[in-house]
C-alpha cells in the first residue's frame, strides 16, 4: 500500500531564517501541500507556494522523502525541496528581493522564523529534518 504524500519546500535566507507557515492549530509548518491528480511533485510545489505564500518560487534541489506519522499508525511521504525566488532584483536571500508574504485561508500568518526559536512541538520534526538537508549544502 502507498503512502499518501505530502510536497514542502524550504525557502532560507542568508541569515538562516526560514518561511514557515503559522496554521490555526498553532503549530509552524514549512508552504506545500498534495499534489493533485496528475499533478507532479513540483508543479504542485509551486502551486502550492504561491496559493500559501504570494511567492512565485522555483525548485533548486530534491532534499529527499522523509516518512512522518501523522496520528498513531498514520504515515505520510513528505517529500521535500530546496527552493528560491523565481524572480528577485536584489541578491538571493535577501529580504528586499521578496515582494509582500501573503497567508492563505489556511494559515493565519506567513512569515521568516528561525526555527531554532520554536518550541520542539511548534515545528514538527519532519520539518526540522528538511530545514536541516537543506542547510547542510
Amino acid at each position: 500500500m502507498t503512502r499518501p504524500v505530502s510536497v514542502k519546500g524550504v525557502y532560507a535566507l542568508d541569515d538562516r531564517r526560514v518561511l514557515l507557515c503559522h496554521n490555526h492549530r498553532g503549530d509552524w509548518e514549512l508552504p506545500g501541500g498534495r499534489p493533485d491528480e496528475d499533478e507532479s511533485d513540483q508543479d504542485c510545489l509551486i502551486r502550492e507556494f504561491w496559493e500559501e505564500t504570494g511567492l512565485a518560487v522555483r525548485i533548486d534541489r530534491p532534499l529527499g522523502t522523509v516518512p512522518y506519522e501523522v496520528m498513531p499508525d498514520r504515515w505520510v511521504d513528505v517529500i521535500g525541496y530546496a527552493c528560491s525566488v523565481a524572480s528577485a532584483g536584489d541578491p538571493p536571500g535577501s529580504l528586499a528581493s521578496l515582494p509582500s508574504l501573503v497567508a492563505s485561508d489556511e494559515h493565519v500568518e506567513v512569515a521568516f522564523v528561525d526555527p531554532d526559536t520554536l518550541e520542539a512541538d511548534k515545528l514538527p520534526v519532519v520539518y526540522r529534518a528538511l530545514i536541516a538537508r537543506a542547510a547542510a549544502r
